[in-house]
């Protein structure tokens, strides 16, 4: 989308806003549904995330950071929704094939603030890991030091099964 057209959308133009997250949804519901592996979760998530954006929309004070922005408020509703629902048993269901590699999904799922989202952005959602650290407002070496720890330990937990990390 231009940059015009987003200007539009972060002020008072509504319609222009519901184009934006039209074209943005695809993307933002897959992070989420990667991020939550459950899918109530997810779309509790989406929701509040399309919410605080309409809502905060005038805070976006760089439009073409608007991707950024939008993900980062994704990713703290999609946290904010694992905790809530943290006691609560995660229903999967095992022939979906958004959960084939279930093994590898449930170890990204038990790991902290910011390593999934490290992991979910790179792998999942295919980030460079710049984005990464602008997203997380982190610097560029912080983000590489925790992917590469990442991929050891997860390496590690896997014991040799091939997922290409």
């Amino acid at each position: 989308m231009e940059l015009s057209r987003i200007k539009q959308a972060l002020k008072n133009n509504d319609e222009a806003f519901v184009e934006l997250i039209q074209e943005k949804q695809l993307k933002l519901t897959k992070i989420a549904y990667r991020y939550c592996i459950n899918e109530t979760m997810a779309q509790d998530a989406l929701s509040e995330t399309i919410y605080k954006a309409y809502r905060y929309r005038k805070k976006c004070k760089q439009p073409e950071y608007f991707d950024t922005w939008i993900t980062r408020i994704l990713i703290n509703e999609c946290y904010n929704e694992i905790k809530k629902n943290r006691y609560d048993e995660l229903t999967i269901d095992i022939n979906d094939p958004k959960h084939q590699d279930l093994a590898l999904r449930s170890m990204v799922y038990d790991l902290s603030e910011p390593e999934r989202t490290i992991i979910v952005l790179h792998f999942f959602e295919g980030y460079t890991l710049k984005e990464i650290s602008e997203i997380l407002e982190m610097s560029l070496n912080t983000v590489k030091t925790k992917y590469y720890r990442l991929l050891d330990k997860l390496k590690i937990e896997l014991k040799g099964e091939e997922y290409g990390i």
